[in-house]
């Protein structure tokens, strides 16, 4: 009992004792259930967004189709194209909201001295996803852009050449009165 009582004094001396070494341990189980329960709702919120996506990208489509529908109104296909882009930039925001939630998973997994090349890969994956992301965003509200002012240009077209066919309907119809008038006049002398 006598060594017994030395080796505890002994490992007591030293720095970090074992009761130290055991509680990080525990602490570090802990905090890799913790990650682990983020990482299944990561997978979860995945999905969902995966399911909404896909019925945004429907829903986005048929808007498209209204907006490109020429018969309809100026109005209308203006709101289709809104609607489009808004739905759109939903699904974006899903998407980065997801990326940023696997950035911060792989950021805490390394974080907890997981230090190894895949986790490092894909923290470098998501925040080149973000980036890819917010290109894609810009060309979404480009192309948004793009379709209401080919909307609006084909309207005003149509106005002017509406415009055009009416003065030279008008120019018909005051051509007519003139040779009526003149043929009145010419019966009359």
């Amino acid at each position: 009992t006598k060594g017994l009582e030395n080796y505890r004094g002994e490992m007591d001396k030293m720095p970090g004792s074992m009761q130290d070494a055991i509680e990080a341990a525990q602490e570090l189980e802990r905090a890799l259930q913790i990650l682990e329960e983020a990482q299944n709702q990561l997978n979860i919120s995945q999905s969902i967004g995966n399911i909404s996506m896909a019925y945004n990208a429907q829903i986005s489509q048929e808007n498209l189709v209204r907006a490109n529908n020429t018969t309809r109104s100026l109005a209308d296909r203006i709101i289709a194209t809104k609607m489009a882009n808004t739905v759109d930039l939903e699904s974006i925001s899903i998407k980065r909201e997801l990326l940023k939630e696997e950035e911060r998973i792989a950021q805490a997994t390394r974080d907890l001295g997981d230090k190894s090349t895949e986790t490092w890969k894909k923290i470098k994956a998501a925040q080149t996803a973000l980036i890819n992301l917010e290109t894609q965003e810009f060309a979404v509200r480009r192309n948004n852009s793009k379709r209401l002012n080919k909307i609006r240009n084909e309207e005003a077209k149509k106005a002017e050449e509406s415009a055009e066919r009416q003065k030279a309907a008008a120019d018909k119809v005051a051509e007519a009165e003139r040779a009526k008038a003149d043929a009145i006049r010419a019966a009359e002398e």
